[in-house]
């Protein structure tokens, strides 16, 4: 589908909670707003800043629809997402711009082994941030649709800035360990010269 439509389809099913042909459905969506802090766009301002003190990607295990195909030292699987750094990144395999792809999120715990709880929020760098001068190169993430796969009509819609900068959002889900939320792209903020779709950072926040 054109991005253009894809976009028009996008505001239809934000605006009408839910745009169907034929029977409705019984879906329940919340959309939510990521919060940009434009102090934060390294590893080291992450460390300066406090914020990797609360890095939680230890307590799930992640992996994705699609990835790239590994290039020379390069890889770009899903793992990297929840690396407690900014030199990596995941990049969606297929042709297009990955609109349906996703990410899967196992929650194998809800506590790291230092006794910091999951709280509802995760940390997110949208885009190629590894490398500043090709960030605008590539697409990045402008909207997941987020869901437990015990409970799919039950979404929230995750609105991502278009930023290479630390992002924040919370989520209203109750989870329990051993549950899966999906994070499938709904749209992407289109590259200036690939279609390549790239996040940086997805990673749960644990606090004291």
């Amino acid at each position: 589908m054109h991005l253009f439509y894809r976009s028009v389809f996008l505001f239809l099913l934000l605006t009408s909670g839910g745009f169907f042909l034929g029977t409705p459905q019984a879906i329940c969506q919340v959309v939510v707003e990521s919060r940009v802090d434009s102090t934060v766009n390294n590893y080291k301002s992450f460390l300066r800043s406090g914020y990797a003190q609360f890095f939680g990607g230890e307590i799930v295990e992640i992996k994705a629809s699609s990835s790239q195909e590994t290039e020379g030292r390069y890889n770009y699987e899903a793992t990297n997402l929840i690396k407690n750094n900014f030199a990596a990144v995941w990049m969606e395999g297929v042709e297009g711009y990955g609109i349906g792809e996703s990410l899967q999120l196992t929650f194998t715990k809800l506590t790291t082994d230092d006794k910091r709880t999951f709280n509802k929020q995760f940390y997110c760098v949208n885009g190629y941030a590894f490398n500043p001068s090709v960030w605008s190169d590539y697409a990045r993430v402008k909207a997941f649709k987020v869901y437990k796969t015990t409970a799919p009509d039950e979404q929230e819609i995750v609105m991502l800035a278009d930023s290479p900068f630390l992002q924040t959002f919370e989520l209203s889900f109750t989870l329990q360990e051993g549950d899966i939320l999906v994070f499938e792209i709904l749209d992407v903020y289109v590259g200036n010269k690939y279609d390549d779709t790239c996040l940086s950072m997805l990673a749960p926040v644990c606090l004291p």
